[in-house]
C-alpha cells in the first residue's frame, strides 16, 4: 500500500514538474492580443529609439539608436556615438530595403572613409555576393525582433512555428515555441501570465578569427580578407574562437556551438501597442548588448533617404 502510494506520488510529481507543449498558434494568437491586437494591423512603419550599450571587454560603448521599418521590407538601424561633439559625430546606416544592401556612414569632412562592406560578410573566396550575403544577415536580425514585436512570421524572414515544451527551471511559468527558418532554429519564451514575450534563444556555429593566413571566417563557414594578427587579439569577445593556425573544414565542424539569447522587459503601451523598452542580448551566458528604448512612434514620417541602398 505505502509502495503503491508513493509510486502515484511521484509519478504526480513529474507531470506537475515537466511542462506540456502547447499549440503555438493559440499562444502567438494570446500573444498578438497582449501586444496591441487589433493595433499591430494598423501598423505600416514604426521607429524605436533610444541608448544602445555594446559591451567590448573592459569597456562600454554607448550609442544613440533608431530602428525605423517600413513594412514588408524594408528596415534600417542608425547609430551614432552618444556624447561626441558634433563635428567629430558619425552616423552609420545598417539594414536592407527590399533586396538591397543599406550600409554607409555620414562623417564630418576629413574623416577617414567608411568601409565599402560591413565587416563578417562573405567574400569573393566563398562565391557568395557580399553585399547579398550582408543584406540577408540583417534581415535575419531585424526579422527576429519583429517576430517578437508582431507575434508573427516577417515577410521578409518567412519562419515556422511548432510545439515546444518550456524550460522547467525557469523562475516563472513560462510557454514556448519552437522557431524555424531553413538551417536556423530558435525557441520563443513568453510569459504565461502576461502572454508577452520573455526570450528568444537560439544557437549558432561561432566566428572564427585566425593568424597567419589573414582570414576571418564567418559562422557561415566562409573566408574573407581581414587584418592580420601577429600576436592574437587582445580581446577577444564571446561566441568568437581564436586559432593560431589556419582552420580546415575539419576543425569548424568540431567546434560547439554558441548560444544567443534576447530577453525582453518593461514593457509600456504607446498608440494601443504594447512593446519592450529594454532588450539584453547574451552570448554564451555574456551580456554583450542592451538597448534602453526611450520613444516608439508608430506610422511615422519616414525620411526616405534612410532607406538609400549601398549599390
Amino acid at each position: 500500500m505505502k509502495l503503491s502510494l508513493l509510486v502515484a506520488g511521484l509519478i504526480s510529481f513529474c507531470l506537475v514538474r515537466e511542462p506540456r507543449a502547447q499549440d503555438p498558434e493559440a499562444l502567438l494568437a494570446a500573444m498578438r492580443a497582449a501586444l496591441g491586437g487589433d493595433a499591430l494591423q494598423g501598423v505600416e512603419a514604426f521607429t524605436i529609439g533610444g541608448k544602445l550599450e555594446r559591451h567590448a571587454g573592459p569597456g562600454t560603448l554607448v550609442y544613440v539608436v533608431e530602428l525605423t521599418c517600413q513594412l514588408p521590407d524594408r528596415c534600417v538601424r542608425r547609430t551614432r556615438p552618444h556624447g561626441v561633439p558634433s563635428h567629430f559625430e558619425t552616423t552609420m546606416f545598417e539594414g536592407f530595403t527590399g533586396e538591397h544592401l543599406i550600409f554607409r556612414i555620414d562623417r564630418p569632412r576629413g574623416a577617414p572613409a567608411p568601409p565599402s562592406i560591413p565587416p563578417q560578410a562573405e567574400g569573393p573566396e566563398s562565391g557568395v555576393d557580399p553585399r547579398a550575403a550582408a543584406a540577408t544577415r540583417f534581415k535575419e536580425e531585424f526579422g527576429r525582433l519583429q517576430l517578437v514585436l508582431f507575434a508573427s512570421s516577417p515577410a521578409t524572414y518567412p519562419v515556422r512555428f511548432a510545439a515546444a515544451s518550456p524550460d522547467p527551471s525557469s523562475r516563472r511559468k513560462m510557454d514556448a515555441i519552437e522557431v524555424r527558418h531553413e538551417e536556423f532554429a530558435a525557441k520563443l519564451m513568453v510569459d504565461a501570465a502576461t502572454h508577452l514575450p520573455a526570450a528568444l534563444a537560439w544557437t549558432a556555429p561561432p566566428i572564427v578569427v585566425s593568424r597567419g593566413s589573414r582570414v576571418f571566417t564567418t559562422s557561415r563557414g566562409t573566408v574573407v580578407n581581414a587584418p592580420a594578427l601577429p600576436d592574437g587579439p587582445r580581446y577577444i569577445p564571446p561566441g568568437v574562437i581564436y586559432l593560431p593556425e589556419t582552420p580546415t573544414p575539419e576543425m569548424l565542424a568540431e567546434l560547439p556551438p554558441v548560444e544567443h539569447r534576447l530577453e525582453f522587459s518593461q514593457f509600456k503601451t504607446s498608440d494601443g501597442i504594447t512593446w519592450p523598452r529594454r532588450i539584453v542580448r547574451m552570448t554564451q551566458g555574456h551580456v554583450t548588448e542592451v538597448w534602453r528604448l526611450e520613444a516608439v512612434k508608430i506610422n511615422p514620417r519616414i525620411d526616405r533617404r534612410w532607406f538609400e541602398s549601398s549599390r
